[in-house]
């Protein structure tokens, strides 16, 4: 899939501005990871965490869930009310999820970031449908990034990704900027 800027069509935040970081799957390894690693970079700032609606971890802290101490961000169910245009979701849940958040981003104008894995190629489609009509069109290649440093996923094509991040390398904004720029 081609690789484009995660940002391109949408507005930057305004120079000094952190961007606003949504993380979908915010309770499971991947985004429990990625709510700990935001917290090492000034440049982007945790607003919002979502799980599925029945999801235990509803209303807890989504700070504590990655072992980072509370961050007054509660683990929410209904993303309708944060994904918003000036905002980034960072997709870590399962395809079903992940494409009705792209949607969800399509529709307000937000811009995304995939870390899911495990889409048909019908879904997969989609999503390129969809980043054609929004700001989502990074969203494959930072799933491939993220999953070129899981040792199971490591293949020629992944390795070329832009970004490497995974959960066992240390939290940096340099690792970031590559996914964001």
């Amino acid at each position: 899939m081609p690789v484009a800027s995660p940002t391109a069509g949408a507005s930057a935040p305004p120079a000094g501005r952190p961007v606003d970081v949504v993380v979908a799957g915010a309770a499971g390894r991947m985004g429990t990871r990625v709510v700990a690693c935001l917290q090492g970079a000034p440049d982007l700032r945790l607003v919002g965490a979502l799980e599925a609606p029945a999801h235990p971890a509803l209303g807890r802290d989504a700070g504590e869930l990655a072992g980072v101490g509370r961050l007054s961000v509660a683990v929410g169910g209904d993303p309708a009310t944060i994904v918003t245009p000036d905002r980034v979701l960072v997709e870590f849940s399962v395809p079903e999820a992940s494409l009705e958040h792209l949607r969800l981003v399509a529709r307000n104008g937000a811009r995304a970031v995939i870390g899911t894995t495990g889409f048909t190629a019908a879904q997969r489609a989609e999503i390129l449908d969809l980043a054609k009509r929004t700001s989502t069109g990074s969203s494959c290649a930072a799933g491939k990034a993220c999953r070129a440093s899981a040792p199971e996923a490591r293949s020629p094509s992944s390795r070329s990704a832009r970004a490497t991040w995974s959960a066992s390398t240390p939290c940096r904004s340099a690792r970031w900027a590559s996914v964001w720029s």
